[in-house]
């Protein structure tokens, strides 16, 4: 029975890390493709997106129990991080006060990394933060459907996390 339950997980976070991966690859079609240049905090969106595919891989790949947790923490603390980001985004895209709404100047990743020097095509924020607000799907701009995906993914790392502690 906790094999079945264990499975039911690992479906679960297939699901997260696919989802993730789906739109770390939209981001980067936006980018390079439509040449949709990405700001900081679209920048740090990714960087939690990235956290979350990341930490849902690991338990996809390894089958312990322990790691199923510590995969799913990831899920979560990555889930947590990007719709903050992408509600603070929203706020700038809503606030209507140029002085107030704006992005940083220099990025401050987690730790000091300086990712956008190490993996520039992913992470280097060269664009204005009022951009991704302009283009829409379905009367939403990309900063809220990332906020949607979020509450979408907090959701997913709930069915995982009483799929695996339920017995």
């Amino acid at each position: 029975m906790l094999a079945i339950k264990e499975h039911k997980t690992t479906l679960t976070l297939a699901a997260i890390f696919s989802s993730a991966f789906l739109l770390i690859v939209a981001a980067l079609y936006f980018e390079h493709v439509e040449g949709l240049l990405p700001c900081i905090q679209c920048v740090y969106q990714r960087l939690g997106v990235t956290f979350i595919m990341l930490s849902a891989l690991l338990g996809v790949i390894f089958r312990q129990r322990c790691m199923k947790i510590i995969s799913l923490a990831g899920v979560a603390v990555g889930t947590c991080y990007t719709a903050s980001k992408a509600y603070e985004h929203i706020m700038i895209a809503n606030n209507s006060n140029p002085f107030t709404s704006s992005c940083e100047f220099e990025p401050t990743f987690p730790f000091s990394l300086p990712l956008d020097t190490w993996i520039p095509w992913l992470f280097e924020a060269n664009g204005p933060c009022d951009v991704a607000a302009e283009w829409s799907l379905m009367g939403m701009n990309m900063p809220e459907w990332v906020f949607v995906y979020s509450v979408s993914c907090g959701f997913l790392f709930m069915v995982g996390a009483l799929t695996l502690i339920k017995r």
